[in-house]
């Protein structure tokens, strides 16, 4: 009698263990998830603000070559002008890398 008491306990127990052992490891599974899309969340907006601020620092400097030389660059020496269509290439580039991201979310 007492020997079937302990079978019985000892399945009710390796039940009990087992449901509780697959109910963690399926919560730590989704979360796992949960995280790897939060980490390619934050990726792609921090990438985000780096292209941004990239483009920030560009026209900065396209409107300071502007002021100083003039918004038609006639007065532009070569080497400047070679840097200001630079400026202006790079950011189309940066423009478009943007739109892409923004795109991607």
């Amino acid at each position: 009698m007492t020997t079937k008491i302990s079978v019985y306990l000892g399945i009710i127990v390796a039940v009990i263990t087992l449901t509780v052992f697959g109910v963690q490891y399926d919560n730590r599974i989704a979360k796992a998830e949960d995280v790897n899309k939060a980490i390619q969340g934050l990726s792609t907006r921090l990438e985000q603000k780096i292209q941004e601020d990239k483009l920030d620092n560009i026209q900065e400097r396209i409107w300071r070559l502007e002021d100083r030389y003039g918004h038609d660059c006639s007065n532009m020496p070569q080497a400047v002008l070679d840097t200001y269509r630079s400026l202006l290439l790079e950011k189309e580039d940066v423009e478009r890398i943007l739109k892409q991201l923004m795109q991607d979310k």
